[in-house]
């Protein structure tokens, strides 16, 4: 850690496939001791509550997934509390992945926008070889646990654990860019508001990243990076408005979103 000066670890407390080992407690809480003597933080891959829970108790950050192969317990509930734990759910990465097992998949107008169109033609139909492979009995674990997940994230917000914003991206069937977008839209569909989202995706991840209640990023106001996505109609009336952007201003520079070449 003191060597390469990292500005995060990120630690597996998870089984993919689901035969696979898993990190053991005592493991990961010296990782995280380690870590955290050097000033650098961990967070967590995790699957399940027991997951979940486990990863707290020895000291993460954050988890970077939501509880999403059961029903979040209150035992990994209180143990995020406790340990004032953050949860980045990246709910919309499990939906891209539980998208192979459909055999007419649907993008959203966003992914249709900027995917390739031969990239999207390879993703519209169903992968072959799958029979047997491991992933898939844990893709239809995942897909039992589906029914949970927007539940978990709202006992998360009930409980006042914070929700950060992230997509995972790039994985299977997930964009880079679309991905945050699609994430905007699954966690007003788990009981957020359009406007606690978008503080999710800005202020709240400021504050993370920085370690600062006051960043220098993260809010439009004056003194502050003036890094802006302009959209043509309102995202705290409307998230989907999140997916119409008109353009971008970056370092100053104002970049107008233009159609992707066919």
């Amino acid at each position: 850690v003191a060597d390469h000066a990292p500005d995060v670890i990120k630690i597996a407390v998870d089984r993919i496939p689901l035969d696979a080992n898993r990190l053991a407690p005592d493991l990961a809480k010296a990782v995280v001791d380690a870590a955290h003597a050097h000033n650098t933080r961990v967070v967590a891959h995790i699957g399940s509550s027991q997951d979940a829970q486990d990863a707290a108790q020895a000291g993460v950050d954050a988890l970077v997934h939501g509880v999403q192969m059961d029903a979040v317990t209150d035992a990994a509930l209180d143990a995020l509390v406790v340990h004032k734990v953050a949860v980045v759910p990246t709910l919309s990465v499990y939906q891209a992945l539980l998208r192979m097992l459909d055999d007419k998949p649907v993008y959203s107008p966003m992914e249709l926008a900027i995917g390739r169109k031969q990239t999207l033609q390879h993703l519209s139909a169903r992968p072959t070889g799958m029979e047997g492979h491991a992933l898939v009995a844990w893709l239809l674990a995942l897909k039992a646990g589906q029914p949970h997940h927007h539940p978990n994230v709202k006992r998360m917000l009930d409980r006042g654990i914070p929700i950060l914003v992230g997509s995972d991206s790039a994985n299977v069937n997930h964009f880079p860019g679309a991905g945050l977008h699609s994430e905007l839209g699954e966690l007003v569909k788990a009981g957020m508001s359009p406007g606690q989202v978008l503080a999710g995706a800005t202020l709240a991840n400021a504050r993370f990243l920085t370690r600062q209640e006051d960043p220098p990023f993260g809010l439009v106001e004056e003194g502050k990076q003036a890094d802006l996505v302009l959209f043509r109609s309102d995202p705290t009336v409307d998230i989907n408005a999140s997916q119409d952007i008109t353009a971008v201003v970056k370092g100053g520079v104002l970049y107008a979103r233009k159609p992707r070449a066919p």
